[in-house]
């Protein structure tokens, strides 16, 4: 299930970034383009692709533990400090970046605690 949830995460956040990189405001502002938040989406989305081409499940496992962690943290960062996060950023992140975040982050942590019965090395 990790390997799943890199694939689809991974290419979830390149076609984001793709999309505000492309259209800088798409879908009325649901999208905002800033270097730093388009940076980390290229980052995570290539990274997470290239978990789930690879053969290794317990790396995959690792990455979707971390990315789950990482995303329901960039969540509660943006509802307990909204203030922090758009100095960051340069913009207050949307409804949409949140549900993205929290979404995926909780797929991911799903994703790591459904251990396969075979792992291979």
């Amino acid at each position: 299930m990790s390997k799943v949830f890199c694939l689809w995460i991974g290419g979830l956040f390149c076609v984001l970034a793709l999309l505000e990189l492309l259209f800088q405001n798409p879908f009325g502002g649901w999208l905002r383009f800033t270097i730093i938040h388009n940076a980390f989406n290229w980052a995570v989305g290539f990274a997470l692709l290239a978990v789930a081409a690879n053969k290794n499940l317990s790396l995959a496992r690792i990455c979707s533990l971390s990315t789950g962690i990482v995303l329901v943290a960039a969540f509660a960062a943006t509802k307990f400090f909204p203030v922090a996060v758009s100095d960051l950023l340069g913009y207050p992140l949307t409804a949409f970046y949140n549900f993205i975040h929290l979404t995926a982050g909780i797929f991911g942590l799903i994703a790591f605690f459904f251990k396969p019965k075979k792992e291979q090395a």
